[in-house]
């Protein structure tokens, strides 16, 4: 029972930084968790996904990642990731990502008041 209220009083929380190599066009991310693990990640554009490859250090160390997210819709995204754990086993999750967007009342249409 101590995990699951360490848990709830600690929401996993992540921040992650991409960029783009000018040279190559290959992007280039940092992730940093809740839990201490920090990632360096890699990849491309291909069509409508990004494909990522995550190396993972700290708490995470010697685990790596593979995230694709493909754009389905001009607001929804499919996120499939992969974990290959140091101990050979592998994790793998699937999200759907939907843009809403809470307009005032009666503003729907309005999107700029000058």
């Amino acid at each position: 029972m101590k995990i699951l209220k360490d848990c709830k009083s600690n929401p996993f929380k992540e921040l992650q930084l991409h960029t783009i190599d000018p040279k190559t066009g290959e992007r280039i991310g940092y992730l940093f968790d809740s839990q201490r693990c920090i990632a360096e990640g890699k990849g491309r554009h291909q069509g409508n996904k990004e494909i990522m490859e995550w190396q993972w250090f700290a708490q995470g160390q010697g685990a790596s990642s593979i995230r694709i997210m493909e754009k389905v819709s001009d607001d929804r995204f499919i996120t499939t990731q992969k974990y290959i754990l140091p101990d050979g086993s592998t994790m793998e999750g699937k999200g759907v990502m939907i843009r809403k967007v809470d307009y005032p009342k009666g503003k729907e249409t309005v999107l700029d008041e000058r």
